[in-house]
């Protein structure tokens, strides 16, 4: 009896200083493993000494004793408590008491500090190792691409050095060969061929040449094409144009249906630079667009290469010469009967030479248009003949009245080299030949000239022109009064038909020494 109350006091000892470490360590930092080994050998310590002191003495208990023990677990309670050197130093054993406590002091620590700095430490360790780790992998695969290009390079260079010269030396060796063979078969057979290496600008001129040349028989192709071959909504869709030209088409006598964009296209100003057509002024026109002019050309030549690339195609740079002047170029009728040709000639602003379409353009008083005539017609294509100038222009007065009932200003023009394109069979007056070429044209309108001139890989024989300069120039002005049909009597007409033809050939005898060869005879104008 006497023992159970010690042994009630020691047990009230330890459990007391086990609940307040639990109370101190709650506020202060987990202590070290070395002093939690020796709080629980104390305690062990004074539960066996206690009964030890039982059993000896089971009656009777000295009091000095228990006084030293209790002064004993006193001192042991002190050694428990932690102190400021090794707080930070201190680990707890592994049992389930000290496992719990280290969870509940490191989630208290988490919950304490999670919202510092807008996240975890942690949390932005792992962002920073991420970004790090992206910006790793973009520096590798950024290393790896120069590196391919730079061997990529490296060996297009090597190629370039090794490969082409020894490509460009066969091209040569070819080329060599084939003009030395093109050059024996011109010796052999005395046709002059064209050279093989031609630059690529040449190749354009000549397509946009024989593009031209060929409109009639892709025009009359085409329309064979869609009558025989086209079927359903195409052949009536193309029955329905034809109706519509014969009926309501009146562009040809209206003034033309001109496109400003089609007339400067890249196509004409290849047909322009292949001769090359180029243009020239004596004398300057109103550029205030207030004046309309009658443009007389000269000559006709085989078919007029000249007048179309200056007055139809304004690639030749008419507009920058004349650039107040809104001019239509005139030409057979028949052209507008041609179903897809008279759309091309259309867009070009090619009107019919008739004395309606004529009225028509220069009575605009609000554009004031300008028109050319080539006054010679197709009659005169057969006069074209290199190093002689005649022009069926003397009894030819018909434009002189046009121009005086509309007040327009005769202006006479002549294309040097216009008769040098094409070579004509000779056919002098009396010939059978020309029997029959003046019969065809008094009957058809036209005339059937038999010329020829190059090939598209030989100069000699062809239908293409020659590749022979047209020089356009450009006249005195003549200037005429507006009269009436009453008041325009033939001594008017004559006067004005005088001097223009006085103008004309003084223009000729002025020019004509700088755009003929120093080898070539110049010629003399006849007016016939």
């Amino acid at each position: 009896e006497l023992q159970k109350p010690f042994v009630r006091m020691a047990s009230e000892e330890t459990s007391k200083s086990i609940f307040e470490e639990e109370a101190e360590s709650i506020v202060k930092s987990p202590t070290a493993d070395t002093d939690n080994n020796t709080t629980n050998t104390t305690d062990k310590k004074a539960e066996s000494t206690l009964i030890k002191s039982s059993e000896t003495q089971p009656e009777i208990v000295d009091t000095e004793e228990e006084e030293e023990k209790k002064e004993e677990l006193k001192l042991d309670e002190s050694t428990i408590t932690p102190t400021d050197d090794n707080k930070n130093s201190e680990e707890y054993p592994t049992n389930s008491l000290n496992d719990a406590k280290a969870k509940y002091l490191k989630n208290k620590y988490r919950e304490q500090h999670k919202y510092e700095g807008g996240a975890s430490p942690r949390a932005s360790e792992k962002g920073q190792g991420k970004g790090k780790g992206k910006s790793r992998r973009k520096s590798k695969t950024q290393a790896i691409i120069e590196q391919l290009g730079q061997k990529v390079d490296q060996v297009v260079d090597d190629m370039k050095q090794q490969i082409l010269p020894q490509i460009q030396n066969t091209g040569d060796k070819l080329l060599h060969a084939t003009d030395d063979a093109m050059k024996s078969l011109s010796q052999s057979t005395g046709i002059k061929f064209a050279p093989v290496n031609i630059p690529l600008k040449r190749r354009r001129q000549t397509f946009a040449v024989v593009i031209w040349s060929c409109g009639y028989i892709a025009a009359f192709i085409l329309n064979f094409i869609a009558f025989r071959y086209w079927t359903g909504w195409k052949f009536y869709l193309y029955l329905l144009y034809l109706a519509w030209k014969l009926m309501y088409q009146t562009f040809h006598k209206d003034g033309g249906l001109p496109i400003p964009w089609f007339r400067n296209a890249i196509f004409f100003k290849w047909f322009c630079d292949y001769f090359p057509i180029r243009l020239h002024k004596l004398y300057d026109l109103d550029d205030t667009g207030e004046t309309s002019y009658l443009f007389g050309y000269h000559p006709h030549g085989i078919i007029g290469m000249g007048a179309v690339g200056t007055f139809a195609m304004m690639a030749s740079g008419f507009h920058k010469l004349f650039p107040g002047v809104d001019v239509r170029l005139l030409t057979l009728r028949l052209n507008f009967y041609i179903p897809f040709f008279d759309l091309l000639i259309t867009f070009l602003g090619l009107c019919d030479a008739s004395r309606e379409s004529c009225n028509a353009i220069l009575a605009d008083q609000d554009e004031h248009k300008s028109l050319c005539l080539v006054l010679g017609g197709a009659k005169e294509s057969l006069e074209a003949n290199p190093g002689v100038v005649k022009l069926y222009l003397k009894r030819r007065k018909g434009f002189v009245k046009v121009a005086l009932e509309n007040g327009a200003t005769l202006v006479p023009v002549f294309g040097f080299g216009e008769n040098e394109l094409f070579d004509q069979v000779d056919n002098p007056q009396g010939s059978l030949v020309r029997k029959i070429q003046n019969q065809l044209q008094s009957r058809l309108g036209f005339a059937f000239p038999l010329f020829h001139g190059r090939g598209i890989f030989q100069y000699d024989y062809g239908m293409l022109p020659k590749r022979r300069p047209i020089d356009v120039v450009f006249g005195k002005p003549v200037p005429c009064p507006k009269m009436t049909k009453e008041t325009i009597t033939p001594e008017i007409i004559d006067k004005y038909h005088v001097v223009y033809c006085n103008e004309l050939k003084n223009l000729f005898d002025q020019e004509k020494g700088k755009y003929y060869g120093e080898d070539e005879k110049l010629p003399e104008m006849l007016f016939i």
